[in-house]
């Protein structure tokens, strides 16, 4: 599996997202609104690396300060 990898820091703000490449170097970064429309765009973006580097698998971790930021973050993915 070589799979693209997504750090996201989850703030109720914005989220920061980090993707690397298999290999481990930065593919990008960038941040997002905590909403639905940031959540909107940061799936596009990682779909758009996964196209650009033909990976099939994603893996992604991550950073909440709380519970409540850690559901809204997930249930707006979703």
């Amino acid at each position: 599996m070589n799979p693209l990898y997504v750090g996201i820091d989850v703030s109720s703000k914005n989220n920061v997202a980090y993707l690397m490449k298999p290999d481990g170097t930065k593919h990008s970064s960038f941040s997002v609104q905590n909403n639905r429309g940031g959540a909107k765009l940061m799936s596009e973006r990682i779909v758009s690396a996964l196209t650009a580097m033909q990976l099939s698998d994603v893996v992604i971790g991550l950073e909440a300060t709380s519970t409540a930021l850690f559901t809204r973050s997930v249930r707006m993915a979703v």
